[in-house]
């Protein structure tokens, strides 16, 4: 498995565990307005994403991350 796929099932797999999306994860879907997480998860994403990958992320860059697609974005820019 590449890097880039294995840090996007991390990612994936945080969101359903911590944002209780069960169904599927659509990559440009705002995750709190159309997948339904609930604004009280994203603080639990947070925490998760910086454990998971030994990063910050800085408060006001994850509130503009409102998709998979740049929660995934973000955190490879965190890394790199």
């Amino acid at each position: 498995m590449n890097s880039e796929t294995s840090t996007e099932a991390a990612i994936s797999g945080i969101l359903r565990e911590f944002g209780e999306i069960k169904g599927t994860i659509y990559p440009d879907k705002d995750l709190h307005t159309e997948l339904g997480v609930k604004s009280v998860n994203f603080i639990s994403i947070l925490l998760a994403l910086e454990d998971k990958f030994a990063i910050t992320i800085e408060d006001s860059q994850f509130s503009k991350a409102r998709t998979f697609n740049s929660l995934v974005s973000l955190v490879k820019g965190t890394i790199n």
